[in-house]
C-alpha cells in the first residue's frame, strides 16, 4: 500500500470517507499488536477531522462478542460507550437495500456474510476507502480503494 502519511494525505486530499472493517477497531482498542501503531495513526486523522471515518452497526455486535463470552463487564460497557461517545465516526445502519446487495456480494465473490455486509454498508455509503486487514475483502473490492494494514509502512 504504502506510507500510512501518504494513505491519510490521499484520502484527504480526495475528499473521501473511509470505512473501518472490524479488525481495524480490534487493533486500535487492544493497543498491542504490531498493527495498532499502524492503525492509531488513522483513528487521530479521524478525530482531529482530517479524514472522514465510517463504520456499520454491526461492527458493534463483532467488537461485542469477546466480552460477552469472557463475562468482561467492563470490556462490555467500553465497547458501547466508544460508539456512544465516538461522535466522529459515521455509524451506518445495514438496511435491507444493504442486506440485499451483501448477499449479491457474497454469491458473486464468496466472502462471509459478515464481510458482504461490511462491503456492502462501504458502498451503499460511497465511501472512497476501507481499511482492513483482511487481505480476501481488500483483494476483492471494487468501486473503492482498500487499504490493508499489513502493507501500510
Amino acid at each position: 500500500m504504502g506510507s500510512i502519511e501518504k494513505t491519510i494525505a490521499e484520502i484527504r486530499e480526495s475528499g473521501g470517507d473511509v470505512y473501518f472493517d472490524t479488525n481495524a477497531f480490534i487493533y486500535f482498542l487492544d493497543g498491542g499488536t504490531q498493527f495498532s501503531k499502524k492503525i492509531h495513526p488513522f483513528f487521530e486523522a479521524v478525530d482531529s477531522g482530517q479524514i472522514s471515518g465510517s463504520t456499520g452497526d454491526l461492527v458493534i455486535a463483532e467488537l461485542l462478542v469477546k466480552p460477552i463470552r469472557d463475562g468482561n463487564v467492563i470490556a462490555e460497557r467500553m465497547i458501547r460507550s466508544l460508539f456512544d461517545a465516538m461522535g466522529k465516526f459515521r455509524v451506518l445502519p445495514h438496511d435491507r437495500g444493504t442486506l440485499e446487495l451483501a448477499a449479491y456480494i457474497r454469491a458473486r465473490q464468496n466472502l462471509a456474510m459478515p464481510d458482504a455486509i461490511h462491503v456492502a454498508t462501504a458502498i451503499s455509503a460511497r465511501c472512497s476507502h476501507m481499511i482492513t486487514n483482511d487481505s480476501k475483502i481488500a483483494h476483492r473490492i471494487e468501486g473503492m480503494k482498500s487499504i490493508l494494514i499489513s502493507e501500510l509502512e
